[in-house]
């Protein structure tokens, strides 16, 4: 996923306060999810997606 379309999702789901599963099928043919907690903020979205990636 392009970093531009991932801060896109983040915005969507930030500002739409969404909370759950969200999964993002990637160009490989492989499924990143990412899960939504309350308690979180974009900063903290951000870092998982970068640990879940290394």
């Amino acid at each position: 996923m392009t970093r531009k379309l991932m801060h896109a999702w983040l915005d969507l789901i930030l500002d739409k306060g969404f909370f759950g599963t969200i999964i993002i099928p990637a160009q490989n043919g492989n499924v990143e999810t990412i899960k939504v907690e309350e308690t979180l903020k974009e900063k903290d979205v951000e870092e998982r997606i970068r640990n879940k990636k290394n």
